[in-house]
């Protein structure tokens, strides 16, 4: 009874209501998380994406631009314009690798180190506290179903 005339809609129709589709909390929970950690991550002028740069170069040690495209999911230019400012800030350094001058390389400076392990430590107590409510089976049966549902989603490229 309480349902709105497009919802039931929806629901005759065969689909479920945008809100309550898979993809809406998704989206709810990564814009809840980007809400949170944001403000931990001001004191360096940076974002939840740039730290997540500066993380996986601290686990990775030298990082390839394409590499940080294909993890983040992130388009090609953003990347590019999230690792020049990262390297005007001070806390990357570019290289081109080896004989192939088009790949980029990136490895963290020393101030860039501290402020990946600074990162690293505010990002390990926000998870802690997203998955308090659940057993280790459960974060495991998440993480399983997030690879399926993007591997699928892959597929539709």
């Amino acid at each position: 009874m309480g349902d709105t005339p497009g919802k039931q809609d929806a629901l005759e129709a065969g689909h479920l209501h945008y809100t309550d589709r898979l993809s809406f909390p998704i989206h709810q929970l990564s814009a809840q998380l980007a809400r949170v950690v944001n403000p931990l991550f001001r004191e360096f002028d940076i974002d939840l994406n740039s730290s997540r740069v500066l993380v996986l170069a601290l686990e990775r040690g030298e990082l390839g631009a394409g590499e940080i495209v294909d993890l983040l999911l992130l388009p090609q230019s953003t990347v590019s314009h999230m690792v020049q400012r990262l390297e005007r800030i001070g806390y990357i350094e570019r290289r081109r690798a080896g004989a192939d001058q088009r790949v980029v390389t990136i490895l963290l400076t020393e101030r860039g180190r501290l402020v990946a392990d600074a990162c690293n430590q505010r990002s390990i107590e926000v998870f802690d506290a997203m998955v308090a409510p659940l057993a280790p089976d459960q974060i495991a049966d998440c993480r399983r179903t997030m690879d399926l549902m993007l591997s699928a989603l892959a597929q539709l490229r």
